[in-house]
Formats: C-alpha cells, sequence, structure tokens
C-alpha cells in the first residue's frame, strides 16, 4: 500500500470514529502494518496540522480539521478539479472520496462566492472531467475515436473521426493532438470544443510523440503559420517585466544602454504571436520579420478605424 494511501486511510479512520479511540491493535489489523509505523504515520498527520491526540487507550482526534476557504480564481477552481476528476474513478475508495468531497466544497465556494450556482459549476467541472478521462482511455488503448467539433461563432455539426495520440494542458485549456483517419497529419483539438465524443472499436497502432518537439515553433500552442526570426525592441517602461518570464524555449535577450531590450525567439507567425506584441501597445515595435510587422500594421489601422468611426464612438457614449 503507498504511503500516501494508507495515511489517508488513517484519517479517514479517526475522522468516522468521532472521537473515539483507536487502539493500536484496531488501526494495525486494519491496515495491515506494524504498531511502530502507525506512530510514525500519526506523526505525519499532526505535522500536517491534525490534532491527533493519544494515551494508554488509543488515539482519536481532537477536532475536526477546518481547512478554510481555498480561496481560488475560477480558473485554479477549474484546473484542481480537473486533476481531482483522475482520481475520482480511482480503485482506492479513500482518494476517490476525498477528491470528491474537494470538488463538492470547491463548487459550495462558488455558490457563497455567487459566481454561479454550486449546480451549475459541478456540470461543467465534472462534463469536463468526463471527457478528459474518456480521451485518457482512448490513447491509452489506442482507440479511434468520434466527436463533434464547435470553434466559437462557427458551428460545425461534422462528426470527425480521429486516432487520438496525446493529451496536454496550457494556457488555461487541455488539449488533444490526434491523427485524422485517413491522414498522418498531427491535428489539435481544444477538450472543451469537444462534444460528443464516443470510442469506436477501431483500434490502431501507437506512434510516440515528443510534445515539447511538436509544440516547439508554437509561441503559446498553435504551430500553424510560417516560422521566422522574430525581433522585437521593448521599450524601457516593460523592459523589466518581459525580460523576467520566459516566453518561448528559443528567446534571447540583449539589454540597451538606454534601459530598453531587443527580444528574440524563432517561432510560428500567427495570432498567439500578434496578439501578445499587440498586447503591449505602443511600449513594442517589431522589427522582424516583415510578415508579422505588416500584421501589426493592419492590426493598427482597424483599431484606429474603430476608435474614430463617429458611429462607434456613438455607441460607446450611448
Amino acid at each position: 500500500m503507498l504511503a500516501l494511501t494508507r495515511i489517508l486511510q488513517l484519517l479517514e479512520m479517526l475522522l468516522q470514529a468521532s472521537g473515539r479511540k483507536l487502539t493500536s491493535a484496531e488501526i494495525s489489523g486494519k491496515l495491515e502494518v506494524s504498531r511502530r509505523q502507525i506512530i510514525r504515520d500519526i506523526d505525519k498527520l499532526r505535522d500536517e496540522g491534525f490534532n491527533v491526540r493519544s494515551d494508554m487507550n488509543g488515539y482519536w482526534l481532537e477536532t475536526a480539521p477546518d481547512f478554510g476557504s481555498f480561496g481560488l480564481s475560477r480558473f485554479d477552481k477549474f484546473v484542481i478539479t480537473t486533476g481531482l476528476g483522475r482520481i475520482i474513478d480511482s480503485k482506492d475508495p479513500s482518494l476517490s472520496r476525498i477528491a470528491r468531497e474537494i470538488i463538492e466544497k470547491i463548487t459550495n465556494e462558488n455558490q457563497q462566492s455567487k459566481e454561479k450556482p454550486a449546480d451549475e459549476f459541478k456540470v461543467v467541472y465534472l462534463n469536463e472531467i468526463k471527457k478528459i478521462q474518456k480521451i485518457r482511455v482512448a490513447i491509452d488503448s489506442a482507440t479511434v475515436i468520434n466527436f463533434k467539433y464547435e470553434r466559437p461563432n462557427k458551428p460545425d455539426e461534422r462528426l470527425r473521426k480521429v486516432r487520438p495520440c496525446e493529451l496536454f494542458f496550457k494556457r488555461h485549456a487541455y488539449y488533444m493532438i490526434a491523427a485524422p483517419e485517413d491522414s498522418d497529419s498531427l491535428i489539435m483539438y481544444r477538450i472543451n470544443r469537444m462534444k460528443d465524443i464516443t470510442l469506436t472499436r477501431e483500434r490502431f497502432a501507437r506512434k510516440p510523440i515528443d510534445l515539447d518537439s511538436h509544440l516547439s515553433n508554437a509561441f503559446e500552442v498553435m504551430i500553424t503559420g510560417p516560422v521566422e526570426d522574430v525581433e522585437i525592441l521593448f521599450k524601457k517602461s516593460v523592459a523589466p517585466f518581459v525580460s523576467e518570464l520566459v516566453w518561448h524555449g528559443t528567446q534571447k535577450i540583449v539589454k540597451n544602454d538606454d534601459g530598453s531590450i531587443i527580444f528574440t525567439a524563432r517561432v510560428a507567425i500567427n495570432h498567439e504571436i500578434l496578439r501578445w506584441v499587440m498586447g503591449y501597445g505602443n511600449e513594442c515595435v517589431v522589427t522582424k520579420p516583415d510578415q508579422l510587422r505588416q500584421m501589426v500594421i493592419e492590426q493598427t489601422k482597424l483599431m484606429l478605424e474603430d476608435y474614430l468611426d463617429q458611429k462607434s464612438s456613438n455607441v460607446i457614449n450611448a
């Protein structure tokens, strides 16, 4: 039995005892460990803040633990509950029960904070968890899946049939890398856009994917577009904030005497790098490549037209 599983089962026994003293023999018989190991596990619970008391007659939990408020953002809660969903169906009943209780507490916090009704959050979380679990099963068993893919503002009722290869989390979302049934090319799908996922009876020969290599040209996750050497001048006002983070594995930063920096990286030119650059407004200037410069210029012109358009101004003022 894993140490974590054993300690969780010990904690569960103490909680269920509701203050009743548990003897060493009782705990030892249940967990199938020595009394010396029980003492070590009790010490670990105490180190974690559980008020486990003991005397000649046994062990008991003086007060039920209060974990307080998680104080998490909506995104934090989604990530945590998604991860917990992976062990909800665990063969270990203690782990499964604790995972469900934490999800329950998180969704109840949402209700208290009036973000969304708890039941609605629970449905959203558990629905995403079920999809992720289903895809993991398909990947592990090399099983072809069918699904519909709905992009925002672009309805698509086509039934897609793919060979799932990899599942990963990045930039606020889960993604699946898969190969269409009639091609060996790899396509990326966002899990939250996948609907009506079903496993077929078809199997395929799995081919290992080096995820880091596959995403090496992506600024974030998108690998479409020509791969170019990007060079951007960041002004002194934002240079320290850009310098303190690793934005891409190929990035290099050169500091100028005036406090500005030159940022370089080799990435795919698409909307991801464009939106990152646009987010810094006039505090950065793209010097290379010409394609990205033109994308920024065109986007800036469109923004300027919108801001100078009298109709848009009237809408805003209204």
